[in-house]
């Protein structure tokens, strides 16, 4: 809008998006934001009624009808640490968040305690240079979470390393974890 808002109008039944009822709105100064209470996907039709007012009274000119597409949030992890652990205790948790996966591939790479030195020669925590010498991968699977999914949202996840693999006192373990291809 080019003037700004009348904040105390009600905005029901004047901004409608595809017939959903529960909406919210929050007017700053010449913006309307429109909140659906769910999250959307596809296409819907925004209708804005020429009865909005501004601030001075003054309605819109004329009545406007847009389309609006709502996309859905593209797969995605996100680590929660660096992605190394050392174990020191009798769990290793390993926190990460997901949003639209039902499923991850867990990868764990030892890099085993005769070799740490070698492997701080060339790296730091985080390198991957020479790994095939220093160590392995010991474990590779697909971790199922499609029980506990919920769609477009972000969702925190941990996994116990140690329920997965047998850990050695100072060994490192790199943890991976990626997309599956029907996840």
């Amino acid at each position: 809008f080019s003037d700004p808002i009348d904040k105390n109008q009600e905005l029901r039944g004047l901004i409608q998006l595809g017939g959903i009822d529960d909406l919210t709105f929050d007017i700053s100064n010449n913006e309307i934001k429109v909140y659906p209470k769910e999250k959307l996907t596809g296409s819907l039709i925004l209708e804005i009624s020429a009865d909005i007012k501004n601030m001075n009274g003054f309605r819109l000119s004329d009545f406007k009808s847009v389309e609006v597409f709502f996309e859905a949030v593209k797969p995605q992890i996100k680590l929660l640490g660096k992605g190394v652990l050392i174990p020191d205790s009798d769990g290793i948790l390993f926190p990460f968040q997901i949003i639209n996966l039902t499923g991850v591939i867990i990868e764990v790479f030892e890099i085993f305690d005769n070799n740490v030195i070698q492997f701080l020669q060339r790296n730091d925590l985080t390198g991957n240079e020479d790994l095939s010498r220093v160590g392995r991968i010991v474990y590779k699977d697909v971790l199922n979470l499609s029980d506990e999914i919920e769609i477009n949202q972000w969702q925190n996840f941990s996994v116990d390393i140690s329920q997965l693999v047998e850990t050695s006192p100072g060994a490192i373990y790199r943890v991976k974890l990626s997309m599956a291809p029907s996840q």
